[in-house]
């Protein structure tokens, strides 16, 4: 039985008129329109009046009335009937704008609830700051409900989010992340990771009380490379040769326009001097320097410090008056030093593995190619951050399965499937829901409910395609180049082995200490017999043999408890470089970072399950050709506490963003049943 609320009132005078349909979709749009039936006595329907929709107690559809339109009803005139247009508790968010800043380094934690001393993810180092759920979200009169921990992805730059909508924002956030939102018919936010989705208890087989069963497979919106046409960046810093005239045409080409000007193929974001050497020597002539320093028009004009001006942007570097440029020769040469172009930042991801496959089925290359194009993309590192969040979503052919029933499955849920007649197995998304009226047995209005599952985000490929390739625009002039543009594997396989052991051990620099030779080392432990419980101790013969040095024993045996192997309590592996570490490392690559400032082998930091943290130094390094291992040794009185995360800081400091963060579950509480012990974490990282 169909009940409707109006303003979270029940309207038993109220009734449904069959016809109309409610759509929720997993992309957050809603196209509702249901008709009702009103008593012209009680008539107060308005628009903006919330309305909802339950369906055998189940609260199935809530919205806002945006519109209403009354039909032509014959005497007598006891009753009106009303064609509703209503937006869902989605559109809630979709009018409200942002209008928040967030400083850089800020978690997509932060952002939803803000940076806050009560907090668990407070981050001293940035000043305290409201969230959008707070200042957006709930003034919507909606509740908070169950919001995963995003707190690992860190925000590279400030964000201004002045005329962004939130619901615009929680997609970005979404994407980066790899989970899905919503508010429920109820006004229940929640936000979870995609592999935190729940099974609907009613699977889908043959024994199934559904109608209407298609199944559909479609490569409409099935890629296996992705090509981001950003903005305007900017180069790594080069020193370049001039050239003496314009005949080269590569991005980073300056040549010498005249005695007095050098021109540039790019637009110059910056550079630090020009050095002119003769015959290898300084110039005799005084008017041509042996070292010009580069500044700024309309800055440095009247600074006798700087003989060269420029303009950031601009393609040419012009020398004051009484100073000239040396004529070029095989013996002259002419260098800019420290320069910085403005390029295109282009990126080009392809999924080798499934171009292989594509050629392997029809022939030919196997490149399937989207290309997105965002001029707010400024660095190659969230150029390929783009892509690859693109191609991991859309890197397979799509199936879609429809059907109707007389029960509600909501958006988002996942569906068992198993339908072998249709070659579908496995669990599929509920990623489309449209309730429609109709009539019973007994010309009652029910709700019969057609769903869409698929192992896809909502898209209509007819209408419109999701992801439709744009059309890059060029010109065939001097236009500049895609310098930093790179085809690369869509992974960046940073895998970490991070082992414990609970035990009393020596650490490496206390036994070397000790035992300075094999002779007194052998004195001290006299067998194996001291280092671990064992009938039958490994002889010291056989150990001398394979390792004849310190430093050979050392660098495969990388910790005390590695020779006990007595306990070993814990043990991980998995690829823990998170979202920011990453682009770090791009940008890096890329040439837009001088530097790594982290090292994955130094300090980390230990967090409690409040968030807290402790650094810790490493007690051993042991490095190899593609990676290395630390070694971390913890006293019985350290860290007291169930270990929850491993995580290396930008900087190896405290406050520095994660650039590898995994999460373990270590107990290392006083109490422990074992009583206190040491504990020895071994992490061992390799860059594949």
């Amino acid at each position: 039985m169909i009940q409707v609320y109006i303003n979270q009132q029940l309207r038993q005078d109220v009734a449904i008129v069959t016809g109309g349909s409610l759509e929720e979709s997993s992309a957050h749009a809603t196209s509702s329109a249901v008709s009702i039936q009103v008593p012209v006595e009680s008539d107060d329907i308005k628009e903006c009046d919330y309305l909802q929709l339950f369906d055998n107690g189940e609260n199935v559809f809530s919205g806002i009335i945006l519109k209403k339109s009354q039909q032509t009803f014959d005497r007598p005139l006891n009753w009106r009937i009303y064609d509703l247009e209503m937006a869902g508790n989605s559109d809630l968010v979709s009018t409200v704008f942002v209008d928040l800043a967030f400083p850089a380094g800020s978690s997509i934690q932060q952002i939803l609830f803000g940076n806050h001393s009560t907090q668990s993810w407070y981050r001293a180092s940035s000043p305290e700051f409201p969230g959008i759920f707070e200042e957006r979200i709930a003034r919507e009169n909606i509740s908070l409900g169950t919001v995963d921990d995003f707190s690992s992805f860190i925000l590279s730059d400030p964000a201004y989010l002045w005329g962004r909508y939130v619901s615009d924002v929680l997609n970005d956030m979404a994407d980066i992340a790899s989970a899905w939102w919503e508010i429920t018919p109820d006004r229940v936010f929640n936000m979870r990771f995609s592999s935190n989705r729940d099974i609907h208890p009613v699977p889908l087989d043959e024994n199934s009380e559904v109608f209407n069963l298609s199944v559909s497979k479609d490569t409409l919106t099935y890629y296996s490379a992705c090509r981001v046409v950003g903005g305007t960046g900017t180069s790594r810093t080069l020193n370049v040769t001039v050239e003496s005239d314009a005949q080269a045409h590569t991005v980073t080409s300056i040549w010498r326009e005249d005695e007095a000007t050098l021109t540039s193929q790019s637009p110059l974001r910056s550079a630090v001097s020009i050095s002119q050497l003769e015959d290898g020597h300084a110039p005799s002539d005084p008017t041509m320097l042996g070292t010009i320093q580069v500044g700024y028009k309309g800055l440095h004009d009247d600074d006798p410090n700087y003989q060269a001006l420029m303009t950031s942007g601009g393609n040419s570097i012009e020398l004051k008056d009484g100073y000239q440029f040396l004529p070029l020769s095989d013996t002259n040469r002419i260098t800019v030093q420290g320069v910085v172009f403005e390029i295109d930042v282009y990126a080009r991801i392809v999924d080798p593995g499934l171009t292989k496959q594509i050629a392997a089925q029809r022939g030919g290359s196997g490149i399937i190619e989207y290309t997105m194009e965002d001029d707010s993309i400024q660095d190659f590192g969230t150029a390929v951050e783009t892509a690859q969040t693109f191609l991991a979503n859309h890197a397979q052919p799509v199936a879609e399965i429809s059907f109707s029933c007389f029960y509600r499955v909501p958006v988002g849920k996942l569906v068992t499937v198993n339908l072998p007649y249709y070659g579908i197995f496995g669990n599929y998304q509920v990623t489309k829901l449209v309730a429609t009226t109709v009539l019973d047995r007994d010309d009652q209005s029910v709700l019969q409910y057609d769903i869409t599952l698929s192992n896809e985000t909502y898209r209509d490929p007819y209408k419109e395609l999701w992801y439709t390739p744009t059309t890059t625009t060029f010109a065939l002039d001097s236009g500049q180049a895609a310098e930093d543009g790179l085809y690369i594997d869509n992974k960046i396989n940073v895998k970490s082995y991070i082992t414990a052991y609970a035990s009393e051990i020596t650490t490496w620099s206390l036994i070397q200490t000790r035992a300075a030779s094999w002779e007194t080392f052998e004195d001290i432990y006299p067998s194996w017999q001291m280092l671990q419980s064992s009938s039958n101790p490994y002889p010291w013969s056989a150990i001398q043999q394979r390792f004849s040095s310190w430093k050979i024993f050392e660098g495969i045996v990388i910790s005390w408890a590695w020779l006990e192997q007595i306990q070993l309590e814990w043990y991980y592996l998995g690829n823990y470089l998170t979202a920011y570490g990453k682009k770090q490392i791009l940008n890096y690559l890329s040439g837009e970072n001088p530097a790594v400032s982290t090292d994955l082998w130094g300090d980390i930091l230990v967090a409690d399950a409040n968030g807290g943290t402790e650094k810790f130094s490493p007690e051993d390094v042991s490095m190899t050709n593609n990676g290395g291992t630390a070694t971390y040794v913890l006293l019985p009185s350290d860290a007291m506490y169930q270990i929850g995360k491993i995580i290396v800081p930008e900087g190896n400091v405290e406050n520095g963003s994660p650039i590898l963060s995994a999460d373990v579950d270590i107990d290392h509480r006083s109490d422990n049943p074992r009583g206190q012990f040491s504990l020895t974490i071994a992490v061992r990282t390799t860059i594949e």
